[in-house]
């Protein structure tokens, strides 16, 4: 036995376990070290993770411009019967869907059956007169002028149809669009022909389409005449400068099987960006 060992062994107190002598030391100035690196090596990763998030967040909210503030349209035939009398068939109910020329409504065609009679008996008088009665014979039967679905229908059998006097509508299926407002800051990186997403407020899925045109003009408020014709001016907080909000309409090219589209309906539009064209 070494004497470091026996001078060791000799220090140690008379009942003191085993175990708790230990001749080799603790290298304790490395193990400090390594502590001192571990809060700079998190610092940096944080900052790397914060970079990246940053970086993201850029892309998303200045590169594809986007609003909550969309507006499913879609163009709404009215027709107005040209002649009048009491209807005697209406073979459509509300919300049904229907075709270009089928028939929607009846009128009685009695009174101008004996019109087109009288008027062919004095053919050589009134031969515009019967050529009228045929044009109004015709017209007793209005047929749907697109394809879509009857809405909000209130005629009823045995109502009376006045020339002029909308009695029943049709929601065109073949003109959808949606238009997004947007604001006019953003109107720098939209283009025509850019796509766009539309993201309807009940469905989860996308609605694909395209920037197909923007409005070129909105109602101002300023400078409307007034009684005595002088142009009247909306005071503004000087400190305060709203952006306007121009409307872009979108194209829809491709809709999610399972989608209902409603005029109305709210969306949340973005103009993503234009793929790159490869070079020539």
């Amino acid at each position: 036995m070494s004497d470091v060992e026996t001078k060791s062994k000799r220090d140690i107190p008379a009942g003191t376990p085993a175990e708790v002598w230990s001749p080799a030391p603790v290298p304790r100035p490395l193990f400090r070290r390594r502590l001192r690196i571990l809060p700079l090596l998190i610092t940096l990763v944080a900052i790397a993770v914060a970079g990246v998030l940053g970086r993201a967040m850029w892309n998303t909210y200045m590169g594809a411009p986007w609003t909550r503030d969309g507006t499913v349209r879609v163009y709404v035939v009215t027709m107005a019967p040209q002649v009048s009398g009491q209807i005697v068939q209406l073979p459509v109910v509300d919300n049904q869907f229907v075709h270009k020329d089928d028939l929607l409504m009846v009128i009685d065609p009695t009174n101008y059956k004996s019109t087109a009679l009288a008027a062919q008996a004095q053919l050589q008088q009134a031969q515009a007169n019967l050529d009228q009665a045929k044009v109004n014979l015709q017209r007793t039967e209005i047929r749907s002028p697109v394809n879509g679905w009857v809405t909000n229908l209130l005629a009823q059998l045995g109502d009376y149809a006045t020339v002029g006097q909308n009695k029943i509508s049709l929601v065109d299926a073949d003109s959808f669009w949606v238009d997004g407002y947007f604001e006019e800051t953003n109107l720098d990186r939209i283009r025509v022909g850019d796509p766009a997403s539309v993201k309807l407020m009940g469905y989860s899925q996308i609605v694909r389409g395209h920037v197909s045109s923007i409005a070129r003009g909105i109602n101002v408020a300023n400078a409307q005449p007034n009684g005595e014709g002088l142009a009247q001016v909306n005071p503004i907080f000087t400190w305060v400068r709203l952006a306007q909000r121009i409307p872009v309409r979108i194209h829809i090219d491709q809709v999610p099987e399972g989608v209902v589209l409603a005029a109305g309906m709210t969306a949340t539009v973005q103009i993503d960006p234009r793929p790159q064209q490869p070079p020539k």
